[in-house]
C-alpha cells in the first residue's frame, strides 16, 4: 500500500489481516504474490472466503451455502446451526413440517437465484461443516469443555453458544458469522464438523506442538504434547519423554517465579552467603552471591541439581548448600574456608558457629571453655577480631569481647566475683589464661 497513492490508505494492522487471511487461503504465496489459485478466486464474483469452498470443494451445497452466506438470513430466530437453512432451501415443505420455524420464503427463492450462478462443478464431496471451515479456516472452534457453550477459535479468538442452542455442547464447530463482540463473540451462524473431517480437508495444516513449561497454577512443569491447527488442539496428551534439560529450564522458570525462598535453604547455606557477602568488600575475589545474581545465574549454579524436579515440592530435596559450594569452585571455596571459616574451635575442642550476619563476625561460648586461651580468634585477610560472646554456665551472655587477653586481664575479675556465688559448682580459676578449659562441673573432693 505505502507504493500506491490512496486518497484513504488502509490501516496496516486492517492490510496484515488481509494478508494472512489470503495466505491461509492459498490466494498469496509466502512472498505476499497472487498465486495462481488466488487468481482463480479472483474472476468469482464473491468474497475470497466463500470462493475458497467453491473452488475447493465445488457442487450444490457449496452454491447454496455461498450465495446464503451473502443474504440476509431466511431463518430468523432458528438455531445458528446453518445446515437448517441449507435443509429449508433443498426442500422448503419438508423442512416446514418438520420443524417450527418460520422461514422467509422471498429470501430462500433469491438465494437460490444466485447460487445457479455460483454453481461449479463438485471435486469432492464435503460436509457443510468442512463447506464452512474451508470459508472461515480461522474460525474451526473447538469446545473449551465448560459446560458454558464457550468455544476456542483456530485464529485465537473466542466465540460463544448461547445455552438451549443444539450446538452448545458440540465438540466442533465451524462457525460462519458472529457478532461484533472483540473478546468473545456470539455466534449466529456455524456447523457441527468432526475431527476426521478435518484430519482429512486440514491435514497439512495441522501441525505436533510440544511444549514444556512452568504452570503457576499447578505449581509445576508441565509437559504436553499436542496436535495443533491454528490456536486449537485436536489432540493434547502428556509428553512422556520431554528432555531433561526442558524441564530444568521449565523448573528455573518457575523459581524465578516464586522467589529464591521456595528453595530448601539450610541454615549452612544461608550463612555461606553471609560469609561470601561479608568477604567480598575486603577485596577478595569471590563470586557475586547476592540476591539478584543468583536469580540471574540460576542455570549455570542450580541447574544441575534440578534433574528430576518436577514440582514446587521436588525442591526440598536439592542441596542448596551444593550447588552454592559449585559456584564458588574449589579455589574459591578453600579461600572461603580460610579466610572467613565457617567456625572455630574452642579450647575445649567444640566447634563454634561463626555468625557473619552483623558488621563484625561474632560466636558464642560459655566462658570457661575459653580458659587458657591467650590469643584472641581472627578472620578475613584484614584480621577481624571475632566479637565473643561470653556465656554464663545458665548461657547468658556475661561479657563481650573483642580482646580476650585484655578481658582476662581487667573485667575477667569482677565478672568472677559475681559468678562464682551464682554457680559454685562450676570453675573459676584466679589465672584463667593458665587455667584448663572445661565443659563440666568442678570435680568433687
Amino acid at each position: 500500500p505505502g507504493g500506491m497513492r490512496f486518497l484513504t490508505p488502509p490501516p496496516e494492522t486492517a492490510w496484515q489481516r488481509a494478508q494472512s487471511l489470503l495466505m491461509q487461503l492459498g490466494a498469496l504465496d509466502a512472498n505476499g504474490r497472487i498465486s495462481a489459485h488466488g487468481k482463480a478466486l479472483a474472476t468469482l464474483p464473491v468474497h475470497p472466503r466463500l470462493g475458497q469452498m467453491l473452488l475447493r470443494a465445488g457442487g450444490r451445497r457449496a452454491a447454496l451455502l455461498a450465495a446464503l452466506l451473502g443474504a440476509r438470513d431466511p431463518l430468523r430466530g432458528a438455531p445458528v446451526d446453518v445446515t437448517l437453512r441449507l435443509a429449508a432451501l433443498e426442500d422448503t415443505r419438508k423442512f416446514s413440517a418438520a420443524h417450527a420455524v418460520e422461514s422467509d420464503k422471498g429470501a430462500l427463492a433469491m438465494i437460490r437465484t444466485e447460487s445457479k450462478r455460483l454453481m461449479r462443478p463438485e471435486r469432492k464431496k464435503a460436509s457443510v461443516g468442512v463447506l464452512v471451515a474451508l470459508a472461515y479456516p480461522d474460525r474451526i472452534g473447538l469446545n473449551r469443555g465448560d459446560n458454558k457453550g464457550r468455544f476456542l477459535l483456530s485464529g485465537g479468538k473466542g466465540a460463544l453458544v448461547g445455552a438451549g442452542d443444539p450446538l452448545h455442547g458440540a465438540r466442533l464447530i465451524a462457525v460462519a458469522d458472529l457478532d461484533g463482540a472483540r473478546r468473545e463473540a456470539k455466534v449466529r451462524l456455524a456447523a457441527p464438523v468432526s475431527e476426521g473431517e478435518l484430519r482429512l480437508w486440514f491435514g497439512g495444516q495441522i501441525g505436533l506442538v510440544r511444549e514444556c513449561a512452568w504452570s503457576k497454577r499447578d505449581k509445576a512443569v508441565i509437559a504436553r504434547e499436542k496436535e495443533q491447527l491454528g490456536a486449537i488442539a485436536l489432540s493434547d496428551r502428556r509428553w512422556q519423554d520431554a528432555p531433561p534439560d526442558a524441564v530444568v529450564t521449565a523448573m528455573i522458570e518457575g523459581i524465578r517465579e516464586m522467589g529464591l525462598e521456595c528453595l530448601n535453604w539450610s541454615e549452612a547455606a544461608r550463612q555461606m552467603l553471609a560469609r561470601v557477602a561479608w568477604l567480598r568488600p575486603r577485596g577478595v575475589e569471590m563470586p557475586d552471591m547476592r540476591e539478584p545474581a543468583l536469580v540471574a545465574g540460576l542455570e549455570e549454579w542450580l541447574g544441575p541439581f534440578l534433574n528430576g524436579c518436577w514440582r514446587k515440592a521436588d525442591l526440598a530435596g536439592v542441596d542448596v548448600l551444593a550447588a552454592l559450594e559449585v559456584r564458588l569452585g574449589r579455589e574459591g571455596k578453600a579461600m572461603l574456608d580460610r579466610l572467613a571459616p565457617s567456625s572455630v574451635t574452642a579450647p575445649t575442642g567444640t566447634r563454634l558457629r561463626v555468625d557473619y550476619s552483623g558488621e563484625q563476625p561474632r560466636i558464642s561460648v560459655r566462658l570457661q571453655e575459653m580458659f587458657g586461651a591467650d590469643r584472641h580468634p581472627h578472620v578475613g585477610p584484614d584480621k577481624v577480631p571475632l566479637l565473643i560472646d561470653l556465656l554464663s554456665p545458665a548461657r547468658r551472655v556475661v561479657q563481650t569481647t573483642a580482646d580476650l587477653p585484655r578481658f582476662w586481664r581487667t573485667s575477667y575479675g569482677d565478672v568472677r566475683k559475681d559468678m562464682r556465688g551464682r554457680y559454685p559448682k562450676h570453675p573459676w580459676p584466679e589465672d584463667p589464661q593458665n587455667a584448663a578449659p572445661s565443659r563440666r562441673l568442678k570435680p568433687r573432693k
